[in-house]
């Protein structure tokens, strides 16, 4: 866990937008200061009690107190961020949740969509072995934001490898990073079934407060009975301590 959550206004100084997709960046010195790849931030953008609740974002890159956020646009929140202008200002509750034990630069990271976020951290911060992304299909300069050398993975093959990014593992890789939607995940469950132990998810889930008050979040033990919260025990798990 975090040393200290603080709560910060961000000002927006630039967006790049690819279809359903957007970088954010956001001046934002202390939290960016402190979090950790694989860390989220909780994002309300307008003071108003409607929406009431903020909505977890996993950090896309964190540097010299400036935070970016990697967005798909889905609903009422996103929507209002995807609208910002540059110099407005919303509020940040973070750094919150886990972080990636840094494995060094042999891990081997696989992302799917917005998940590719906490992973894109990783890999600027640490290095990676392999780096799979995974997107339904090519978006213009949208692959431009990644690190080289990474493995782009297209569902109709309109850019880099054709399918999902879990075609391309052989299950017998060593350390492996995720983060994504469920039917990816599940199907890195079956390719890693005999080394899940080092196999480890960032589970996307909705929240109410980031930090375990609501539990809200909860994902299901898959050893013994009862739920972890993804906010305060995760968001990164073991694959071996979680059933999804």
């Amino acid at each position: 866990m975090p040393r200290k959550i603080r709560s910060e206004r961000g000002e927006l100084i630039k967006k790049r937008i690819f279809g359903e997709f957007g970088v954010f960046t956001f001046a934002l010195p202390k939290i960016a200061e402190e979090v950790m790849p694989g860390q989220f931030v909780m994002l309300k953008i307008k003071d108003e009690k409607d929406p009431l609740l903020a909505r977890p974002f996993s950090v896309f890159y964190a540097e010299d107190k400036v935070l970016e956020l990697f967005v798909k646009r889905v609903g009422r929140t996103t929507t209002e961020l995807f609208a910002l202008n540059t110099g407005e200002r919303v509020n940040f509750l973070g750094p919150l949740g886990n972080a990636f034990k840094n494995a060094g630069s042999s891990v081997v990271l696989i992302g799917g969509g917005s998940g590719v976020a906490p992973l894109n951290f990783y890999a600027r911060k640490y290095g990676f072995g392999r780096f799979l992304i995974g997107f339904p299909s090519y978006l213009e300069g949208l692959f431009d934001i990644f690190p080289d050398g990474v493995d782009i993975v297209t569902e109709d093959g309109s850019f880099g490898k054709k399918g999902y990014p879990t075609d391309y593992l052989s299950g017998d890789e060593g350390i492996v990073y995720a983060c994504g939607p469920l039917p990816m995940l599940r199907s890195l469950e079956k390719k890693r079934s005999k080394n899940l132990e080092n196999t480890y998810v960032s589970l996307e889930s909705m929240m109410g407060c980031g930090f375990g008050i609501c539990a809200g979040c909860g994902v299901k033990k898959r050893k013994e009975e009862g739920y972890f919260r993804v906010c305060s025990d995760g968001p990164i798990f073991s694959f071996s301590r979680i059933a999804i």
